[in-house]
């Protein structure tokens, strides 16, 4: 198959495979807009970009898409990514992805 990732969608099947809480968030630079896609972790940065990278790149869950492409939507996640401090946990979101993904993110991860 040679398409490209769905940043949102892999966001999700990721995040959730990894054990960490997906979300709905509206937080700092959102002004007022519609609320994003945000995930919860305890992870710090560094944690939680090697996770994510990990499982996209090498764990075999994605292996039907080119390394290629892999690496363009592992970079997009990235590039793409804000931070805020919660206390106890971190949460990362992207303020540019709608949090409608959520009402599909069940059959995303019965898919994944």
């Amino acid at each position: 198959m040679n398409e490209r990732m769905e940043m949102d969608s892999t966001i999700v099947k990721v995040a959730e495979y990894l054990g960490y809480d997906v979300q709905s968030y509206s937080g700092r630079g959102m002004f007022q807009r519609n609320n994003c896609l945000g995930v919860t972790s305890s992870d710090d940065i560094i944690q939680f970009i090697t996770g994510i990278g990990r499982t996209i790149l090498y764990d075999g869950y994605f292996e039907e898409y080119e390394m290629e492409d892999r690496i363009g939507t592992f970079l997009d996640i990235i590039e793409h990514m804000k931070s805020d401090h919660m206390g106890q946990a971190m949460i990362y979101y992207w303020p540019k992805i709608s949090d409608a993904i959520l009402e599909e993110s069940e059959n995303l991860i019965d898919e994944f």
